[in-house]
């Protein structure tokens, strides 16, 4: 298995992420922001697009920010088989 893999994280600009998500994949990666996110219009395109989204109404969205971030740090994998 290679070590590449994705990390989705979200959460408040210049704090850790709130959250921290392992994917095999990109596409599953943005698959999950949306999914998180369902009611934020531009998510997926930036996603793709750029690897990050900020929300304009950081309110609605509960986050200021959404990334995606590839990582080939072994240590990850471990909890991606879990």
């Amino acid at each position: 298995m290679t070590t590449k893999h994705w990390h989705m994280m979200n959460g408040s600009c210049g704090c850790m992420p709130d959250n921290n998500e392992i994917h095999s994949t990109k596409k599953s990666a943005v698959e999950s922001a949306v999914n998180l996110f369902d009611d934020c219009r531009g998510v997926q395109t930036d996603l793709i697009r750029m690897d990050i989204h900020y929300f304009r109404d950081d309110e609605q969205a509960g986050a200021d920010y959404v990334e995606i971030t590839r990582c080939y740090d072994k240590e990850c994998l471990t909890e991606l088989e879990m």
